[in-house]
């Protein structure tokens, strides 16, 4: 591997590890930037020998005279323009980073060149349009600025950031929009990644039957998913795994289940292998990436619009709290999360009433991105599917509330205004299956008593969250205080018996001591 030249290890990378991942009309660009571009000036160089400074020298050569000539091209410039010398770089530093990770290479030498602007290309300014927004009234546009790029992503969650550094890493100039000052949506704060077949199940010798893990979800959604979609997720999920890792340097701690599952649930960590969620160790890593790759992540500046021509998407409209300007691009991608801050939309898609629910998530999920499709005439599938998370208790304000943990996480017995067991609780961290049973009661109660409460504090908590801070397979001492913080709100009812609690939360008395009474006959004889 000393005597490797950059040619060598190019021509490797490119047939090797970029080819099987890329369209062909990528691989033959690719192909061409290093036969005519990069090997006749860098190729005989030992790959370990490569510096940043001849990386730099061929950037600006090519720059000035890095144009072939031809009789048709005689009046042009003499230097390759500088999208294309931004392309040569995304090649060098994807081959690069390949090699760091084959261990040819300890750093990658193309950190640290300067690039040449991004063109801004003229162009004209569509005329003003009219386009409902998800408030469903008429938006008119009269953009300051027009921009330019391949491809314009609308929103920065797990989707989006995996759409624009992908975009990235095949040599687009891409610009993703976040309406919120912060990056990553209601993805940051996920545990984990979804994925079969990834590097960590090769090396732990683990192999998932993909049909069978289709299958398996099309039942759990009752064969509602589309399967053509699905299958093509779960096929490409462990290749997306490698990607994340080998190529965007995102950090995977391991493969666990979730309870009832496969392997698959790709945990994260940093660079001191302490577990981390997607924002820090996904959305954080691949924004980088972008960035490094000549593109751009652009926070509070909102997309307001499609700019359209005919039945044609040309570019989106945007606000950056101080103006609104345009974007014209090859491509869009809607990404920008659901409908679940939008009322009007979420009653008349999930048929729930928006009072019952609550949104764990950031905000900013108004729904417009399914709007614009819409009016594109784009067809929705299954809009009315919601995706639940835990339960939630009077008061908690976040998912991670320590009352929401001590109480919704835990198997613990819930009665429904009845005072009658609705839902089995060894259920409990089936967030679909809880969220259901308890959208069929009218109220829902969890009951524990002071024994389960003694035993949490000095003994165990049943269901942890260590990344959260609460502990795992350890008593939780701070569990008594926050009960009495919890009463002392007015968010948990105490009292010394059972007709005492059920006058106090407003339930039948006889429905619920009959269903404690009956609950704990099956604990004390084992059923």
């Amino acid at each position: 591997s000393d005597q490797m030249t950059t040619g060598e290890w190019l021509d490797i990378w490119l047939e090797h590890y970029a080819r099987p991942v890329m369209r062909a009309t990528t691989y033959n660009n690719y192909e061409t930037l290093i036969r005519l571009h990069i090997k006749p000036y860098i190729g005989n160089v030992k790959l370990n020998k490569l510096t940043t400074l001849q990386i730099q020298k061929l950037y600006n050569k090519l720059l000035s005279e890095g144009r072939f000539d031809r009789p048709e091209a005689r009046d042009q410039p003499k230097g390759l323009s500088s999208k294309t010398v931004r392309n040569i770089h995304t090649v060098i530093h994807s081959a690069c980073e390949k090699a760091i990770v084959e261990r040819l290479l300890a750093v990658n030498p193309t950190k640290g060149c300067r690039l040449p602007k991004k063109e801004r290309t003229e162009m004209k300014v569509l005329p003003p349009e009219k386009l409902a927004d998800s408030s469903g009234e008429s938006t008119s546009h009269n953009p300051s600025r027009t921009e330019s790029c391949d491809i314009v992503v609308v929103g920065s969650g797990m989707a989006g950031i995996c759409a624009g550094a992908r975009a990235a890493d095949l040599g687009a100039h891409v610009i993703v929009l976040e309406q919120n000052s912060s990056l990553g949506g209601t993805s940051t704060v996920a545990e984990g990644v979804a994925g079969v077949n990834s590097y960590i199940h090769v090396r732990d010798g683990i192999e998932i039957n993909v049909n069978e893990a289709v299958n398996r979800v099309e039942e759990y959604c009752h064969w509602g998913a589309n399967k053509d979609v699905l299958t093509r997720f779960v096929t490409e999920s462990g290749a997306t795994i490698d990607w994340l890792h080998d190529t965007c340097g995102v950090r995977f701690a391991a493969a666990t289940s979730f309870p009832g599952s496969y392997p698959a649930w790709h945990l994260l960590c940093d660079e001191e292998g302490k577990q981390v969620t997607i924002g820090p160790g996904v959305i954080e890593p691949l924004a980088a990436f972008i960035g490094d790759h000549g593109g751009e992540v652009r926070p509070d500046n909102r997309a307001t619009g499609l700019i359209t021509e005919g039945d044609a998407v040309k570019g989106v409209y945007v606000s950056d709290g101080a103006d609104e300007y345009a974007i014209e691009a090859d491509a869009v991608i809607l990404a920008t999360g659901g409908y679940s801050d939008n009322q009007e939309m979420f009653e008349s898609y999930s048929r729930i009433p928006f009072d019952r629910v609550y949104g764990w998530g950031i905000p900013g999920r108004n729904g417009d991105g399914i709007t614009w499709a819409e009016q594109m005439g784009a067809m929705l599938h299954n809009a009315g599917t919601v995706m639940f998370a835990a339960s939630r208790v009077s008061g908690a304000t976040m998912l991670a509330d320590k009352l929401n943990m001590l109480i919704s996480f835990q198997c613990m017995l819930r009665v429904n205004d009845k005072g009658r067991r609705f839902f089995n609780e060894s259920m409990c961290m089936d967030f679909t299956t809880i969220s259901n049973a308890i959208l069929a009661q009218v109220g829902t109660f969890a009951l524990f008593d002071q024994a389960w409460l003694d035993s949490v504090a000095d003994e165990l908590l049943p269901v942890g969250w260590e990344l959260y801070g609460f502990p795992e397979n350890a008593p939780w001492p701070e569990a008594r205080d926050v009960v009495d913080e919890a009463v002392a709100a007015g968010n948990l009812v105490k009292a010394d018996t059972l007709e005492q609690l059920a006058e106090q939360l407003g339930i039948d008395a006889a429905g619920l001591k009959e269903t404690v009474e009956r609950y704990n006959s099956f604990i004390e004889s084992g059923v």
